[in-house]
């Protein structure tokens, strides 16, 4: 019994100096108890090897996907410094169009004011000879109705002094033709008074012959006279006005 007790102190205190993991008993015999501590370990070690592998192959998909995602940096980055570059050229062709359309806006803008400003001028030397012209316009005007007035006041003038110079040839006239028409009526009357003193006449034919008076005018003749006077006064009338 002594003897037991002894053995059971000793592997209790050889089970004391081996660190025990949940579910091991104290009281086993320290072979078994290396052997499930193997155990354990070897199957803590493939357990671990497992996780070694699991968290290697987590590790290559790792890098693989960093591998991609520096790849697909790298080509965003390569993307987004074209399209910046593309974006600069883009905003300094717009730039440099604006620019250009700005300087011919502005040159444009200044002939046009220059064009208006010369217009404007224009205009108002157009306004100003416009006004000259309405103004010699009217002095012609009124020198015109000036010259017209006299001259309708002389024809007025001329009018009455040829009504005048008319009225008084007809008058003569009228004195002439009734001068004349007395005349006619005594030849008639002499040439009723020498109808007794034909013998007479005969006599004195026989003589010789001398200067005849001058011949009686008849009324035909006397009328013709008076046409032709009239004619004489109507184409002197023309001369008078002139």
């Amino acid at each position: 019994m002594p003897g037991k007790k002894a053995e059971g102190k000793k592997k209790s205190k050889a089970n004391k100096n081996v660190v025990l993991e949940p579910g091991e008993d104290p009281r086993m015999e320290p072979l078994e108890l290396k052997e499930l501590q193997i155990a354990r370990a070897t199957l803590r070690k493939e357990c671990l090897e497992e996780e070694y592998v699991i968290r290697k192959n987590n590790r290559l998909t790792a890098h693989q996907q960093e591998q991609e995602l520096r790849e697909r940096r790298d080509q965003l980055q390569v993307d987004y410094k074209t399209q910046k570059d593309e974006r600069y050229d883009i905003i300094s062709d717009f730039t440099r169009q604006n620019k250009s359309m700005q300087d011919e806006l502005i040159i444009r803008i200044n002939d046009l004011e220059s064009t208006i400003c010369d217009l404007k001028d224009q205009l108002e030397l157009s306004k100003i000879a416009l006004d000259e012209i309405i103004s010699e316009k009217d002095q012609t005007i009124k020198q015109k109705e000036k010259e017209i007035n006299e001259q309708s006041e002389k024809m007025e003038d001329m009018s009455q002094e040829f009504h005048a110079m008319l009225q008084e040839t007809l008058e003569k006239m009228n004195e002439r033709i009734d001068e004349k028409h007395k005349g006619a009526d005594r030849a008639i009357d002499d040439e009723e008074g020498a109808a007794p003193a034909t013998i007479a006449e005969d006599e004195s034919a026989k003589k010789p012959a001398t200067e005849s008076p001058p011949a009686a005018v008849s009324p035909k003749q006397q009328q013709q006279q008076e046409e032709a006077a009239d004619s004489n006064l109507v184409s002197a009338q023309p001369d008078a006005e002139a």
